[in-house]
């Protein structure tokens, strides 16, 4: 499953509990885009559930996405288990302007204060 909230008017939140695949990490563009709409600049809060897998295509599909909404990124919390997909994060800072960080499950609550900043 995948669902949105909000944090603050310029903060998108996605929780991501099933495994990213290149046909879902369509529908998370699709929220953000919405949140893009009504908004210059976001920050940007993704949590992905412990046990999730993440498909090649999926990560390919969403650096382009993000790549070419580099300028519309101010902050990005990433909250996951997944260690290489934190590893990956730093990588993604290359393309993106935005203030990157990843926290682990315990550290949500330092993420969610972090990215409502």
């Amino acid at each position: 499953m995948i669902s949105k909230f909000e944090l603050a008017s310029h903060v998108i939140g996605i929780l991501v509990s099933e495994d990213i695949t290149s046909k879902n990490i369509d529908e998370i563009h699709l929220l953000i885009r919405e949140g893009l709409s009504e908004q210059k600049q976001i920050n940007l809060f993704v949590k992905i559930k412990s046990d999730c897998k993440i498909s090649a295509a999926a990560l390919l599909k969403d650096l382009e996405f993000k790549i070419q909404y580099a300028s519309k990124f101010n902050k990005m919390a990433i909250v996951t288990e997944i260690k290489w997909f934190r590893k990956l994060m730093s990588v993604k800072e290359l393309f993106v302007d935005a203030d990157i960080r990843t926290f682990k499950h315990a550290e949500r609550l330092d993420a969610m204060n972090w990215i409502s900043e």
